[in-house]
């Protein structure tokens, strides 16, 4: 394994100051490549008044973890007229999921997620939060 593909959901959780997701995803960076869907992005900013009142962040701080961000989870754009992307349309229990099992069929490594839903695709790898964390100590 040497990605992973990032849901919007745990990235939103790197703008909580101190929580376990946002050193994770740093610690996680250090030895793996991540990447999202570049609809990612774009939810991000549209809930960035949400995320800045459940945070405490200012617009500031908030422009800086998103460019932080930015640095460790790439943003890829995957054609919806792709076959994986069709594929994932057949299989994903919700719409806003396509893009990333998409993504993830498309490079061949797991989605990182804690929708319990996406357990169920068998066709990738879905990996929560606190799973990503034992992988990382048993790859040390």
């Amino acid at each position: 394994m040497r990605a992973f593909v990032v849901d919007t959901n745990v990235l939103f959780s790197f703008f909580k100051r101190d929580s376990f997701t946002r050193r994770l995803i740093f610690k996680v960076s250090q030895r793996f490549d991540l990447y999202t869907a570049d609809f990612a992005y774009f939810e991000l900013m549209k809930y960035s008044s949400l995320i800045l009142k459940k945070t405490g962040l200012s617009a500031a701080e908030f422009d800086v973890a998103v460019s932080v961000l930015r640095s460790l989870v790439v943003p890829i754009w995957l054609s919806p007229a792709s076959d994986p992307y069709k594929y994932a349309e057949q299989i994903c229990p919700d719409p806003k999921d396509v893009p990333f099992v998409a993504l993830a069929m498309d490079l061949d490594v797991p989605l990182w997620s804690n929708d319990l839903r996406l357990k169920d695709i068998r066709q990738i790898r879905v990996l929560s939060t606190s799973e990503v964390a034992d992988l990382l100590k048993r790859s040390d």
